[in-house]
């Protein structure tokens, strides 16, 4: 029987003290997922195209205020997409 590809996930860390935790239980609970972690404030250029290699896309808590945009950085970017570029989010 082939070997299928590990799902790839990608964590949007939010500067939570939680965040390792949850990474973690992603890796250990989960079969066969890859999990790539990045920040919020990560510069990304475009969007769209570096969500194209992943499966889906877990936002991870933090501090702050979702007003706030330094708060939320990236994953307002998610809430943006385009229809053609949708991506599962947790």
């Amino acid at each position: 029987m082939p070997h299928s590809l590990p799902s790839q996930i990608l964590f949007i860390d939010a500067y939570d003290s939680f965040s390792n935790n949850i990474v973690s239980l992603l890796e250990t609970r989960l079969p066969n997922v890859r999990v790539t972690s990045i920040r919020i404030d990560e510069p990304v250029v475009d969007f769209p195209a570096f969500l194209a290699g992943f499966d889906a896309v877990v936002a991870g808590p933090g501090p702050g205020h979702p007003s706030n945009p330094e708060d939320v950085g990236l994953m307002t970017k998610l809430w943006q997409l385009a229809d053609d570029n949708l991506i599962p989010v947790l």
